[in-house]
């Protein structure tokens, strides 16, 4: 049995110890989600009223931390029951405006096509010439200004080989043919090298 530790956080799913509330709730469509935290007082209020309940914004005791925390079931469900009845753009959006920390969910085909991550670079586009134009994202941080990231498509399998056999092992372009005919050198995918095993044939 595993046995917590003197002075280890719990697990607390999505909440936070600094902050209530603070979660994932679902909203209208098909899996479909809204980020919302309120980090301060304001925040929850604001929070409150856009949900309908503009009588939490009032409440003194849950103007604190420790007063939202003491009943951050109640205050997730109500989030949960208005979350439900929005597309997460447009709830992310209106609480947003509110000065609410919120944000839809994205789905990673969704990942590429975001306006705020294009105006701030963070996209890197390269071309692989067996498939074409990729989209990828690239890291959270810049450096010199940089967007740090791949700027080249992954090498394809065996891309290389002969430029690093060559370079770093002094193997002619003969010498590497002979290495590929003997299977010591792949260019191509081998069932044996696949961890799911050979397919069993089909019937």
């Amino acid at each position: 049995m595993h046995q917590v530790q003197p002075g280890a956080p719990l697990r607390r799913g999505n909440r936070r110890d600094s902050l209530a509330p603070h979660g994932f709730y679902p909203a209208a469509g098909t899996d479909q989600w809204l980020a919302v935290s309120a980090d301060n007082a304001d925040a929850f209020g604001a929070l409150a009223r856009a949900i309908g309940r503009p009588d939490w914004a009032d409440d003194p005791t849950l103007r604190t931390l420790a007063g939202r925390q003491a009943q951050e079931d109640t205050i997730d469900a109500a989030i949960a029951a208005w979350s439900r009845q929005h597309d997460a753009d447009t709830a992310a959006a209106q609480l947003q405006d509110n000065g609410v920390p919120a944000a839809a969910l994205l789905h990673a085909e969704h990942l590429g096509q975001q306006p705020h991550l294009a105006a701030v670079d963070f996209y890197i586009d390269v071309h692989r010439a067996v498939s074409g134009p990729q989209r990828q994202c690239g890291l959270a941080i810049r450096q010199n200004g940089h967007r740090l990231g791949a700027h080249r498509p992954a090498p394809l399998l065996g891309e290389h080989s002969a430029a690093v056999l060559q370079r770093h092992a002094g193997v002619t372009p003969a010498a590497f043919d002979a290495l590929v005919q003997q299977g010591i050198v792949s260019l191509a995918p081998r069932p044996e090298r696949n961890l799911l095993g050979t397919p069993a044939p089909t019937r």
